[in-house]
């Protein structure tokens, strides 16, 4: 299959219709929610310009995010900027007033004094989540093996999203953080790219200061922010691409798997990969998928992210529920599995529960005393 096919199947014109309406969908009955108590609260009168308001507000950010596909221009990253922020204090506004939905329940509060309490607590809530995406944390774990001699030391970089809300002057902090890792190697598990953005030479340049050699495999976002133009900057790096290939850092045998959402695409590229069991095998794939299948192929261990970990509560709660293997490490048995909760974010610009992560994955061969699995930030 080739290239312009797989890209055109990956974007198949009946998931964006089904999104497209599911979201609108919810997004209305989200506003009605919202604003219908904030209008009480408040005790403001919209009259007719309700129901217009509600509409055109539940379909701002889905206009932008398609604007933002097909435009990288100045007034469409402002429009999106500024639609994504409002998505994200309307979260916080739903969540804040679900809370007191529950405890009017059990006490009365006068409304001018809950309304500006829901307001507070909310746009409370949203500085938070914007101060915390931002800053950046080291996750470290260990795994032992008696494959590899002494201690291998892996940096795992998922989920950058360069684009409107994270630049490249902020992949910078992220090289600067991977480097004080020491690692080895570098590898990263898709979504560098977010969005339509003038990607050049000069969007990734800054992975060329990290100070071991770097694999990449994509991830979903790739395809939205337009898989050529990715790719095409970052060839102009020392970034490998590990297209369905393999690569080899001693003794440990990485394999890239590509993300395109095909069926069983990870057990097909592993079998047809014909992996040395003798090498600790590591496996790059951008979703915590076909874990079962990992297991089955003795891979020692699997780097993905995809998830965010939910990224703010309460969908950290509800990633668990769709991914079950959501965020850290976990032992299959014969295969570890770690899933980064990443480093950029998509949609609001926030993360409440989680943190946005560099890992160190440290391989401890013969030789080394390292614990058969510990995690420690």
């Amino acid at each position: 299959m080739g290239l312009g096919e797989s890209h055109g199947k990956f974007l198949q014109g009946r998931r964006i219709i089904a999104f497209v309406i599911l979201f609108e969908t919810f997004s209305l009955l989200v506003h009605l929610y919202i604003f219908s108590h904030l209008f009480y609260l408040l005790d403001i009168d919209a009259g007719i310009w309700f129901w217009p308001f509600i509409i055109i507000s539940s379909l701002l950010w889905l206009l932008s995010m398609g604007v933002g596909m097909m435009s990288a221009s100045r007034p469409a990253s402002v429009f999106h900027v500024a639609s994504t922020l409002w998505l994200g204090l309307l979260f916080m506004l739903l969540f804040t007033l679900v809370g007191w939905d529950v405890v009017r329940q059990f006490a009365d509060p006068p409304r001018e004094v809950v309304g500006p309490t829901v307001l507070a607590i909310a746009i409370g809530a949203m500085v938070y989540g914007l101060m915390n995406a931002r800053f950046l944390r080291t996750k470290e774990f260990m795994v032992s093996t008696d494959k590899v001699e002494g201690e291998v030391r892996v940096a795992h970089i998922s989920d950058v999203h360069i684009g409107t809300f994270y630049s490249p002057k902020f992949l910078n902090k992220v090289v600067q953080r991977t480097n004080a890792l020491k690692p080895d190697f570098v590898v990263i598990t898709g979504d560098l790219a977010d969005g339509a953005h003038p990607y050049t030479g000069e969007t990734f340049k800054a992975l060329d200061e990290l100070k071991a050699p770097v694999y990449y495999v994509t991830g979903n976002h790739e395809h939205y922010a337009g898989l050529d133009d990715v790719l095409g900057a970052l060839e102009q790096t020392n970034v490998t691409r590990l297209m369905n290939g393999t690569a080899e850092e001693g003794d440990v045998q990485i394999l890239g798997i590509d993300f395109w959402t095909e069926r069983n695409e990870v057990a097909t590229t592993i079998d047809e990969a014909e992996l040395d069991p003798a090498k600790f095998n590591l496996v790059l794939y951008h979703v915590p998928r076909e874990l079962k299948a990992v297991k089955e192929r003795g891979i020692d261990l699997m780097l993905t992210g995809h998830t965010h970990g939910g990224q703010f509560f309460p969908f950290t709660l509800m990633s668990r529920g769709i991914w079950k293997k959501h965020k850290g490490l976990y032992d299959l048995g014969s295969t570890h599995l770690f899933v980064s909760s990443g480093i950029g974010t998509w949609g609001p610009p926030i993360r409440i529960g989680t943190s946005s992560q560099v890992a160190l994955v440290r391989i401890m061969g013969r030789g080394t005393d390292g614990p058969e699995c510990c995690s420690m930030c």
